[in-house]
């Protein structure tokens, strides 16, 4: 009994795409999924709001909605979480923050359809000092910038 048992034959290209889409979500593979930050301006309640891209394997926005575990820290690599701002963490008006598993410090959220998520962190009128940090779907953790709310 030989190898052939007359099954198709691949036609597998390095060009293939698995990523899939809404319509095909079988095909979708979420392991290539990256995220950059956009940081805003410290507004005068002593907010900024930390804008989440998520982007597909080729670079390109998500057309799905991500759910990801995200933390605050001390520094950037994540190792050292950070106490809670004093103001909090809340979802701006891009995505939705599920569920808190430590107030303020540790959450996880959902982006938008078009793979959107904003984060609002609030201090209060003394200097903060943190940064947000995303664990992908494959377990690789992306840290912001450092999030500065200067005191008033």
């Amino acid at each position: 009994m030989g190898f052939d048992q007359g099954f198709p034959q691949s036609t597998y290209s390095g060009d293939y795409d698995l990523r899939g889409s809404a319509t095909n979500p079988l095909l979708t593979s979420d392991a290539g999924v990256t995220v950059s930050y956009t940081l805003g301006t410290e507004t005068a309640g002593d907010a900024v709001t930390v804008a989440c891209q998520f982007k597909d394997s080729a670079g390109q926005d998500v057309s799905w909605p991500v759910g990801v575990l995200q933390y605050l820290s001390t520094a950037a690599g994540g190792q050292v979480l950070d106490a809670a701002p004093a103001g909090g963490v809340a979802a701006g008006t891009d995505g939705l923050i599920l569920v808190e598993m430590t107030a303020n410090i540790v959450w996880y959220a959902v982006s938008e359809a078009d793979g959107d998520l904003d984060i609002v962190i609030t201090g209060d009128t003394g200097a903060t000092s943190t940064f947000l940090n995303t664990v992908l779907p494959s377990g690789l953790v992306v840290s912001s910038a450092e999030i500065v709310i200067v005191a008033d």
